[in-house]
């Protein structure tokens, strides 16, 4: 999904990688960041004279490292799951609540990969 999202704002590296930006634009929708942690992220979505801006994503994030395609460089990044997958590591609500349970479902699960890794 990330391939082609348009911010304005400064983009962070963290730990050698550009970090998704807390608010940018997609394919006509915007994106505001709600809620953090480490890997897992609360998206508002919404078009911008959309009265109803209860729509809302909650992802993994994924972290592409430096890489050549074509001969271009492609700096190391994070990314939002691919629409490929969505339903495994995004997902869309149309309810803060609901996106908020599947947001501490999801951080709990990355702490307990966490505390299991040798």
């Amino acid at each position: 999904m990330a391939k082609h999202i348009i911010t304005t704002e400064p983009r962070e590296i963290k730990d050698g990688f550009l970090v998704l930006p807390i608010n940018f634009t997609h394919k006509g929708f915007i994106y505001k960041q709600i809620k953090r942690q480490n890997y897992t992220v609360i998206y508002q979505k919404y078009k911008e004279n959309d009265k109803n801006k209860e729509h809302f994503e909650v992802v993994y994030i994924f972290r592409h490292p430096k890489r050549e395609i074509a001969g271009v460089e492609i700096e190391a990044k994070e990314a939002m799951p691919s629409d490929e997958q969505w339903g495994t590591y995004g997902f869309s609500y149309s309810n803060l609540n609901d996106a908020m349970k599947k947001f501490d479902e999801l951080v709990e699960k990355e702490e307990n990969q966490k505390n299991e890794a040798p």
